[in-house]
C-alpha cells in the first residue's frame, strides 16, 4: 500500500501487531522503497511488554534507519 510519495521516494508499507496472552507484543512494519538507486525493501519487528509504546514507535523507528542509510532524502 502507498504509504507516502514524493519526487524523490514512493514508499509502500504495511503494519501489523499482535499480543498473545500473558506475553510481548509483535509490531512490525514491512514494505519497500522506490527511489533514484532502485528499490529498498525493509521489515522492522520490535516487541514490548507497552503495546501502546511499541505501536507508535515502529513507524517513525524504521523512518529513521532508512533515513540514516539515506533510502529516504
Amino acid at each position: 500500500m502507498l504509504a507516502e510519495e514524493t519526487p524523490n521516494y514512493r514508499l509502500s508499507a504495511k503494519t501489523g501487531a499482535c499480543q498473545p496472552k500473558g506475553e510481548q507484543t509483535a509490531n512490525w512494519y514491512v514494505g519497500y522503497v522506490e527511489n533514484a538507486d532502485g528499490v529498498n525493501y525493509f521489515a522492522l519487528e520490535m516487541g514490548n511488554k507497552d503495546y501502546d509504546k511499541a505501536f507508535s514507535e515502529r513507524i517513525p523507528i524504521t523512518r529513521a534507519i532508512l533515513t540514516q542509510l539515506h533510502i529516504l532524502r
